[in-house]
């Protein structure tokens, strides 16, 4: 989960390295913004609860898909 979580594209996250070089020139500005904003949204994020409507699904697939591995090698 911690790598799902590191890969959004929110600036002081590694997603957001990836989304700020994959911009082209003329939109340096968002990169700009989120330099100096993105910790902060990131924060507020995760205080409201927003991200949790995101991993929820995402935790509970992954635990779906690990029980049916486990079914399928135990029998």
């Amino acid at each position: 989960i911690l790598a799902v979580f590191n890969l959004l594209p929110a600036y002081p996250l590694d997603g957001g390295h990836v989304l700020i070089n994959s911009l082209p020139g003329h939109r340096r500005n968002i990169a700009e913004f989120l330099e100096k904003y993105g910790m902060f949204i990131l924060l507020v994020v995760l205080v409201s609860g927003v991200l949790s409507l995101i991993f929820r699904p995402v935790a509970y697939g992954a635990f779906y898909w690990m029980n049916w591995i486990q079914t399928m090698v135990t029998g």
